[in-house]
């Protein structure tokens, strides 16, 4: 009877890895658009991007450095290890990256690290092959971001450093580097361009446990950082506020979703969206008094019987 459990055993754990196996396969060779379908068929060796960035020292001063040892193809993705170097004798600090762009589109790799008195760290700030597939791209070729270095445990103190680095981890520069911008699509619903904004409806998704989703496509070719934000929201005549706010650094683009839950549609008896209406408020984020634009806008959708 024991040998018998055991001989279940192991076809169960060789059944799994079979399970693993072909769930990897199938990630490689799926397609979501043309680039990042031709970089998952070719193989390993040959779709690997050459990252020559390495060893450059972006801070270096009396608190603190910051330092990009490397960059590597992680998984058709990016990797950077980050040297983070904590110089004081008393302040545990926060290095933080915000607003990043990666070769025109706003991507957040969600870092921090938090580095006591004295110490050192060495970190990975990664793109996943999905981020960038998102936006059709491969490699990094061009990385901006904003980095803060500040005491963790002081929010109103002075920042360390708060400033903009760019790097190019392939060795392209600003005049080589091929900017992601999307074009569109008949079926768009361009709702705002003017004066380097642009937002876009480039469809829906309803889900009838997530919700329904308006999906966006936004651009931000100012000079400054933005905020994107939907007030006043109505659907069918019903108030009823989604999950939105998106912010863009200057010169990006980004993909973002405009989300209600079913509950909201459950509580207020909507079960088909005809119209959405909404008041588009675009802010200057350095001067959040100023309005880029703010309009009332009407959404309107086809009904199936």
């Amino acid at each position: 009877m024991r040998k018998s459990i055991k001989l279940i055993v192991v076809i169960l754990v060789f059944a799994l890895f079979a399970a693993m196996a072909l769930g990897s396969g199938s990630d490689n060779s799926s397609s979501g658009n043309s680039a990042g379908s031709s970089t998952g068929s070719s193989s390993s060796s040959v779709s690997k991007v050459d990252y020559t960035l390495a060893d450059e020292t972006l801070v270096d001063n009396d608190q603190c450095v910051f330092r990009i040892v490397e960059v590597k193809d992680k998984n058709g993705g990016a990797e950077f290890t980050a040297y983070c170097e904590n110089k004081t004798e008393d302040l545990s600090l926060m290095f933080a990256i915000e607003d990043a762009v990666v070769n025109g589109c706003a991507i957040d790799p969600f870092w921090a690290e938090s580095v006591a008195a004295g110490k050192i760290s060495n970190e990975t700030i990664s793109f996943s092959k999905n981020q960038l597939k998102e936006y059709e791209l491969s490699s990094v070729d061009e990385f901006r971001f904003k980095l803060r270095i500040y005491d963790e445990n002081d929010w109103l103190a002075d920042k360390i450093v708060e400033e903009v680095f760019t790097v190019y981890p392939t060795g392209k520069n600003e005049e080589t580097v091929a900017y992601f911008r999307r074009s569109d699509a008949e079926s768009d619903n361009i709702i705002l361009e003017q004066d380097g904004l642009k937002f876009v409806v480039t469809g829906t998704d309803e889900d009838s446990i997530w919700g329904y989703t308006v999906k966006g496509y936004f651009e931000n070719d100012t000079e400054n950082s933005v905020l994107f934000n939907w007030e006043d929201v109505s659907v069918n005549g019903i108030m009823c506020d989604p999950f939105f706010a998106t912010s863009l650094p200057a010169h990006s683009c980004k993909y973002s979703d405009i989300s209600f839950t079913s509950s909201s549609f459950e509580e207020n008896g909507i079960e088909k969206v005809e119209e959405i209406e909404f008041t588009l408020n675009v802010k200057n984020l350095t001067d959040f008094m100023n309005d880029l634009f703010k309009d009332t806008i009407t959404l309107t959708f086809s009904v199936e019987e």
